[in-house]
């Protein structure tokens, strides 16, 4: 019976699931420290991101991170090329618009910061070709320290556009790093080939950092090495929160070891990384039910077993005392025969 019980417990405690909360800003170079913006150079702290691209143009890079500016009243300027890969000639008109993400309206301004050199804004792109674009931002002298956002939309002569993402961030004694991690949290078991998982980042700063989430998995008892399911970068904006809940590839049914690592940038201004890891079980649904109609069935057996055991040994009280009762009658009877003796 000891069994029975054991077994319900240890696939009811496969049910429980943990968090990992540690506390944990801004464009880190490679040294960990915010990179220096520079004139006639652009900090592409972005890995680039292949944009879908039905129209057959592209804008390169889609994001233009100017770095840290650590001079007010000064000019910095960046390029991007607009790519052509059509069999005709095309006209694309860029502008400067006010960024639409999910950011204070304070860390927008950076869109009436924006000119093109030369005054450009219209440009002719033969079919198969490429040209580049300049873009100036002139820092206001009563710019306030932290990150500021907007966009550069570019749009051709059939009306179809597509967006640059542009951030850069204001230095001073004011700008403040305030990264942290929230939830970290794998779940232990699940019901597909896919594996659960969530983090959440929060900035609690001034200054916008990027946030990279990486899940991976790898078979429990060997055979394979481990398996990249989700690798994504997000700008984390100040005073936001991002929430990082992409599955990714399937990795399979099975026991497997989970990784979860999240990479932010502390209130230090240092990029750090947190890792959780721990054992995940994936198992097809209809695996669950059977699993569900065994732990009932055992579950309805035990109890079964200890009614039976139960009325059994009242069977065997209640025979007992009966038998004490008929002795105890037999005695009593012989001992009047015995009184009717002694009385004659």
């Amino acid at each position: 019976m000891k069994k029975y019980w054991l077994v319900g417990a240890i696939l009811c405690g496969l049910l429980s699931f943990s968090f990992l909360s540690v506390p944990a800003n801004a464009c880190i170079g490679a040294d960990g420290k915010p990179v220096e913006g520079k004139d006639g150079e652009v900090t592409n702290c972005v890995a680039e991101k292949e944009i879908p691209n039905p129209d057959n143009w592209s804008v390169k890079p889609n994001t233009l991170d100017f770095g840290m500016l650590s001079e007010v009243g000064r000019s910095y300027t960046a390029t991007f090329t607009i790519n052509n890969t059509t069999e005709g000639d095309m006209a694309y008109t860029v502008s400067a618009i006010k960024y639409d993400g999910d950011v204070a309206e304070e860390n927008k301004l950076a869109s009436s910061w924006l000119a093109f050199v030369g005054g450009v804004t219209y440009y002719q792109v033969p079919a198969l070709s490429n040209k580049t674009v300049n873009v100036r931002v002139i820092v206001p002298a009563d710019a306030k320290p932290g990150s500021q956002y907007a966009q550069i939309k570019v749009v051709d002569s059939e009306e179809k556009s597509q967006l640059i993402e542009v951030r850069m961030m204001i230095g001073g004694e004011d700008a403040k790093f305030g990264g942290k991690l929230g939830t970290s949290f794998i779940s232990p078991l699940g019901i597909s080939d896919q594996v659960s998982a969530k983090a959440v980042v929060k900035n609690e700063g001034n200054a916008g950092f990027q946030a990279t989430y990486k899940l991976r998995g790898k078979n429990a008892f060997g055979g394979m090495d481990w398996k990249q399911l989700v690798e994504k970068t997000a700008e984390v904006a100040p005073g936001k929160e991002v929430e990082f809940t992409e599955s990714g590839e399937a990795l399979g049914f099975g026991v497997y070891n989970v990784e979860q690592e999240i990479s932010y940038v502390n209130e230090n201004g240092e990029m750090v990384s947190a890792v959780n890891s721990r054992t995940v079980i994936n198992l097809p649904i209809w695996l669950i039910i059977v699993v569900g109609v065994v732990i009932v069935a055992i579950v309805a057996l035990i109890v079964f077993l200890a009614v039976r055991s139960k009325k059994k040994e009242e069977e065997e009280e209640e025979a007992k005392e009966a038998a004490k009762a008929r002795k105890s009658k037999k005695n009593t009877k012989v001992d009047i025969e015995i009184d009717e003796k002694d009385a004659e």
